[in-house]
């Protein structure tokens, strides 16, 4: 079975990787929010917030999206939702 991989350049200093049903945007080189395709739950990390960063974030779609209590937490959700079948 072949995974399917992408990549969108959202801009500058921010992209999207998709794998499979996850999509996982990033700020510069660091992830800071993603979406499960399978389970609709998306989680923003709440640590990573600078002016560029927040721009990103909102340009992506996840203003007002739930953040998680802390980047462990963040971390932790991305690789449940990177386990299994994708």
């Amino acid at each position: 079975m072949t995974l399917p991989v992408s990549l969108s350049v959202n801009g500058a200093n921010t992209a999207t990787v998709r794998l499979g049903s996850v999509a996982i945007l990033f700020s510069y080189d660091t992830a800071v929010a993603f979406t499960n395709g399978k389970t609709g739950e998306s989680l923003v990390d709440p640590t990573r917030y600078s002016n560029t960063t927040a721009k990103h974030l909102t340009q992506a779609g996840y203003k007002g999206d739930p953040r998680a209590a802390s980047r462990a937490e963040f971390e932790a959700k991305l690789a449940e939702a990177l386990r299994g079948p994708l």
